[in-house]
């Protein structure tokens, strides 16, 4: 009899310990996973070989009067992003060039990653192995376009906003991933530019400075003066629907350099009369 009881409480004890088992891997099962926390996500965008070739007609400058790019007489931008300065000392305003680079649907007129010649067919900027993976791999892989970059190329990975230009990446305004981050960066950047004296400008917007992913990184006006926008400030102009044609004034900090007018805004006022200021 004792035997037989020690046999039923055995089983009762297994049969206990197998339902909680079983309830605990059910609520587990149930139960939300907490998740790694995300940066910001950007929609992946593509981009396709393109070529042009043309007349320049203006340069775009970052704030501290560095090139970040060039304006063709066909319309085209071509961006030199850290090869911008050192291309301009064989180049002015009339040179023909020859591009080969990349370009997005969302921003056609925006060429990227290029290649650049002059006339005669010497090369003046040829980009790294590793910017033109960039814009070959598929959108969102590892690396490529659309993929998450720890404090933006996001708008980039090497931006043109900072003491170089156009950028909200990691060598731009905004900085980016490294060892003091995005916004680590960015206070950086806003030490730079509060050097700067103060300036305003206002007209009316002849080319939109777009990103890899289409966004609106800073404006050339029709008197060709360059301003560049915080992400704040991308972030309004697209909310606003800036366009081309429409009127803009912006308070800011800038100078005018040996090849045009160019500042970082930190107030705008849009055609509809809204003024927002950088955050």
């Amino acid at each position: 009899m004792k035997k037989l009881t020690l046999r039923r409480i055995a089983v009762s004890l297994a049969l206990g310990a197998t339902l909680a088992l079983g309830g605990a891997v059910a609520w587990a099962q149930s139960a939300p996973v907490a998740q790694p926390a995300q940066g910001r996500q950007h929609t992946p965008i593509a981009f396709s070989a393109t070529s042009a070739q043309g007349a320049i007609t203006r340069f775009v400058l970052g704030p501290m009067g560095r090139v970040q790019g060039v304006v063709l007489d066909s319309g085209k931008i071509v961006m030199l992003g850290r090869h911008g300065d050192r291309a301009a000392q064989s180049l002015g305003v009339g040179a023909r060039i020859q591009v080969q680079g990349y370009a997005s649907a969302q921003s056609p007129n925006t060429i990227m990653g290029a290649t650049v010649r002059d006339a005669s067919g010497n090369v003046l900027v040829q980009p790294n192995p590793r910017m033109i993976q960039r814009f070959t791999q598929q959108p969102g892989a590892q690396g490529g376009p659309g993929a998450q970059q720890p404090g933006g190329f996001g708008h980039g990975r090497r931006g043109m906003h900072a003491g170089r230009g156009f950028g909200h990446g990691r060598r731009g305004m905004q900085g980016g991933p490294g060892a003091q981050g995005g916004h680590g960066r960015m206070a950086m950047m806003r030490q730079h530019m509060a050097t700067l004296p103060q300036r305003t400008a206002s007209g009316t917007v002849q080319t939109l400075l777009v990103g890899p992913r289409g966004n609106i990184r800073g404006v050339l006006l029709q008197d060709g003066t360059s301003i560049a926008f915080d992400r704040s400030l991308s972030q309004a102009a697209a909310q606003q629907s800036l366009a081309v044609g429409q009127r803009l004034a912006v308070q800011g900090r800038g100078d005018q350099y040996a090849r045009g007018v160019a500042l970082f805004a930190e107030r705008i006022t849009f055609a509809n009369g809204q003024t927002v200021a950088t955050q």
